[in-house]
């Protein structure tokens, strides 16, 4: 799973998005993300083990292209059938996580990463 931090409008094929990836897997000393609270967690319809948002890496894609996937799979909530979007994060939340990734940025902590084409 990701959330998407910013998507510009193209001419052509579509968006591009940008995207920091969620996961399970704590963050390493080396590594910047920040804990998704619990909360927060069951709102989206998550499951209830932690997770983290990795803020120093930021994925680059086309959207709507091959990198995205099911949001069924992930999320119970009934906004997430049929589609790859699980819905909106709460601003203040949202906020914070832009924050970090520009933090994560201005400390040369980041690096973007193109997912396709």
């Amino acid at each position: 799973p990701a959330a998407v931090i910013l998507a510009k409008r193209t001419t052509g094929r579509g968006s591009i998005a940008y995207a920091v990836g969620i996961s399970h897997k704590p963050p390493t000393a080396n590594e910047r993300a920040l804990e998704v609270p619990s909360r927060l967690k069951r709102w989206l319809g998550l499951d209830g083990r932690r997770s983290w948002v990795y803020t120093d890496q930021v994925n680059v894609f086309v959207w709507p292209g091959p990198d995205l996937r099911p949001a069924d799979w992930l999320s119970t909530r009934p906004e997430a059938q049929g589609t790859c979007v699980i819905g909106a994060l709460p601003r203040d939340w949202f906020q914070t996580l832009v924050n970090h990734v520009a933090e994560s940025h201005a400390a040369k902590r980041s690096q973007m990463v193109k997912r396709s084409g």
